[in-house]
């Protein structure tokens, strides 16, 4: 019989490897200290025993001081318990968010939404139901442990009753793990599909109220808040009756070791009431540990789809981030040779083969559907073509990995609710004269304010242009000193004398440009064209004005210069 792979999963090594070992330390100490916490009540007790007439004023003052620091010490071990511990959560919940962030930017199978669940919800749910019962579970073991050895010192048999019934309290638990972790599971699932449709509804606000369709999407997120809450109730509900069951158990666990104490101490004259209640006080305490234990249990149950998701996510293992190579800064060709390309089980091209020119202006040409911004994100090496190659060409030397020369401005590009220079800058290192200077090139120096540079977007790019987005895109490209831009579609939501400003001021940067356009009203901007059809490539020279590059003062020399110098 074929034996099943094991599914990926995060473990307890996981949460290991994202803490720094010295405060697991810390929390051991800690945790040894508070344990103490389950003998106060059988200490106190058997310290009052020895009180009597004839004790002093003396006694009871030494009484009441032992007391005062016995709580003292435990309670302080037990608040260091907690601060330490939320210490080593809030290390791994970063790390996993940015390992969980970082392996997002580096897939393309991986959805927003998908994303946005992992670190909104399932990364609180993974810490607070898995991360933090696992820190957790060590003190309620240790707090489980001392009484037993208490109870098996003070009489082995009747602390053997006490230990036993404590010990019942686990059947309920035992017997309904897995519904538990069934109906935890269920439950994790029923929120993304929440989440998922909330999200979906969110982003189509405008359409929802444009065509006055509240109460359908109102009733159908109702439909899908009543089932996730449904489920969680389900849940919850099922975790109480397995607690509600130990009641009775408990009952018995209370009752029929006591009754043995006391039918003993006829035999055993070092049994007294005294110390059966102190022992039943003990064995109180070490149900709750049992109890805990039991819900601590059902979390880490609870989790165990929600970790699954996880390791799915995490692995394989990648090397995080795109090995930095020294920028590519001069080429003669952008080669693409023998280039084919399915999607969906459709070809969209086969054996294409062009090369452009360094500072070429190119345009893209093609119906919808024949594969333009396929072409784009193979150019962008964010695809890799089903054959062929698709390499830069300088003298005789070929350079297969040039993703650090090339940029793409989409239509509608991506504006961080960060300042300007925040935007433009992307965590680059240039001084504001630098930024300054390619505002300028884009005419956005004197658009933004008296302050352009901090000037502060919101609403991802809501309170500037579309216009203004381009150009702040632009921006970005020639501050990275790509040799390469590719345009997709940038003019085709702007209004006629936007989309002319914003083309000639692309088609004059001293770089290659190819742009896909649908509109276009004036083919001398290009010196080639490129058209998709019949899922091949036409290519048609044709003439460009060179001179264009250097008109309104965009200095070719310092951008040559500055790209070499990088």
């Amino acid at each position: 019989m074929t034996t099943q792979p094991e599914l990926p999963t995060i473990g307890i090594s996981d949460l290991f490897n994202r803490v720094h070992k010295t405060k697991f330390i810390y929390l051991a100490i800690v945790t040894v200290i508070n344990s103490f916490i389950s003998l106060t009540f059988a200490l106190i007790t058997t310290w009052a025993s020895q009180m009597g007439k004839t004790s002093t004023v003396g006694d009871v003052l030494l009484f009441c001081a032992k007391g005062l620091v016995l709580y003292l010490v435990v309670y302080l071990g037990l608040y260091l318990t907690e601060v330490v511990t939320n210490s080593i959560l809030k290390e791994a919940c970063v790390s996993l968010e940015l390992d969980c962030m970082q392996h997002y930017l580096n897939s393309t199978t991986m959805t927003e939404d998908e994303i946005v669940s992992l670190v909104s919800q399932d990364v609180r749910m993974i810490r607070e139901s898995f991360y933090g019962p696992i820190l957790t579970l060590p003190t309620y073991i240790l707090r489980a442990v001392i009484p037993i050895g208490y109870l098996l010192m003070q009489n082995f048999w009747v602390g053997l009753c006490f230990t036993v019934g404590a010990l019942l309290m686990m059947i309920p638990q035992h017997f309904m793990a897995h519904q538990i972790a069934a109906l935890g599971n269920g439950f994790s699932n029923q929120r993304e599909v929440s989440l998922a449709a909330a999200i979906d509804v969110a982003k189509g606000r405008s359409t929802i109220n444009n065509n006055q369709a509240q109460p359908f999407f109102m009733s159908f997120l109702t439909k899908k808040f009543v089932a996730t809450e449904s489920s969680e109730q389900l849940l919850h509900n099922r975790q109480a009756l397995m607690f509600s069951l130990s009641g009775p158990l408990k009952g018995i666990a209370d009752v029929v070791p006591f009754a043995i104490g006391i039918y003993l101490m006829h035999l055993n004259p070092a049994l007294t009431i005294i110390l059966l209640v102190a022992m039943l006080g003990t064995a109180d305490t070490l149900k709750g540990q049992f109890q805990q234990l039991i819900y601590l249990t059902g979390d880490l149950l609870e989790t165990k789809e929600v970790r699954r998701k996880f390791g799915r996510v995490l692995t394989p293992k990648i090397d995080l981030g795109r090995t930095v190579s020294e920028p590519t800064t001069q080429f003669d060709q952008l080669v693409v040779t023998n280039v084919s390309q399915q999607f969906d089980n459709q070809q969209l091209f086969t054996a294409v083969n062009f090369q452009i020119k360094a500072n070429d202006k190119v345009l893209l040409t093609g119906e919808s559907g024949t594969g333009k911004s396929t072409l784009l994100a193979l150019l962008m090496q964010n695809r890799i073509p089903d054959s062929g190659k698709i390499y830069l060409l300088q003298g005789d030397q070929k350079i297969a990995d040039f993703h650090d020369a090339i940029a793409l401005i989409s239509q509608r590009p991506h504006i961080f609710n960060l300042t300007v220079r925040d935007n433009v800058l992307l965590g680059k290192i240039y001084s504001d004269s630098e930024v300054l200077s390619m505002l300028k090139k884009v005419k956005l120096d004197t658009q933004l304010g008296p302050d352009p540079l901090n000037f502060e977007i919101t609403g991802n790019g809501a309170n500037i242009s579309g216009g203004q987005q381009i150009k702040l895109e632009i921006a970005r490209a020639l501050i990275a000193r790509k040799q390469i831009i590719l345009a997709d579609e940038i003019t085709a939501n702007l209004d006629r004398p936007t989309a002319k400003m914003i083309r000639d001021l692309l088609l004059r940067l001293p770089v290659t440009v190819v742009e896909v356009a649908h509109h276009y009203s004036d083919l001398s901007y290009y010196n080639l064209i490129l058209h998709l059809e019949n899922h091949s490539v036409i290519s048609q020279k044709n003439h460009y004005n060179s001179a264009m590059i250097k008109e309104d003062g965009f200095n070719d020399d310092y951008y040559r210069e500055k790209s070499r110098a990088k």
